[in-house]
């Protein structure tokens, strides 16, 4: 490293060896395989949804479109919080056809159980945030839990800090913090 007078001002010249190792260590602290997100809240998946709702995975197809392939999964609702009745049928657009994926959207498999945040978008259902959209239910009983997976997702925090959901909770817990926010939010 040596100092530099550039005639306006002086300026610090790092060496090769330098440059390359802080090119490095930035490559090596990068998510790699991940989707860059900002954090949500409850309470920004409720206003940001136009479907909130208790779901179970049916049926599986793939769609070819002329823009990207599509896995077009049938979700049947067991609960709808917002904008959808119990056993209604919603069909999830995510593109990709199983060998091609959105890194951070979740994979849904038939007979799956979960709590899922949707937006429509000129007559198609997509979630509405990738992985920070569904929290699978798992259990039995009053046991029930509810779980997201996040792992491909890259949250940077941005602007100011948001409280956000856990992503494994009770599932009656969950519940409940999905009507308040709902009430919350139509009020």
């Amino acid at each position: 490293d040596k100092v530099v007078d550039l005639g306006g001002g002086l300026m610090r010249v790092h060496s090769l060896p330098t440059i390359c190792a802080v090119v490095g260590i930035l490559f090596a602290t990068s998510t790699v395989g991940a989707t860059t997100v900002l954090p949500l809240s409850l309470d920004d998946l409720v206003e940001r949804s136009d479907i909130v709702a208790h779901v179970r995975v049916g049926e599986v197809r793939i769609e070819q479109r002329p823009e990207a392939p599509f896995r077009v999964t049938e979700l049947h609702v067991v609960e709808g919080f917002k904008g959808a009745q119990r056993e209604e049928i919603i069909e999830l657009w995510q593109r990709g056809d199983g060998y091609s994926i959105v890194i951070g959207d979740p994979v849904l498999e038939t007979g799956q159980e979960g709590l899922a945040f949707f937006r429509r978008v000129e007559g198609y259902t997509y979630l509405t945030a990738l992985a920070q959209s569904f929290w699978w239910i798992d259990g039995q009983g009053t046991e029930l839990t509810a779980r997201r997976d996040l792992s491909s997702l890259n949250v940077v925090p941005f602007g100011e800090p948001r409280v956000t959901p856990p992503d494994e909770v009770l599932w009656s817990e969950l519940r409940e913090m999905v009507i308040d926010g709902i009430l919350g939010v139509t009020r």
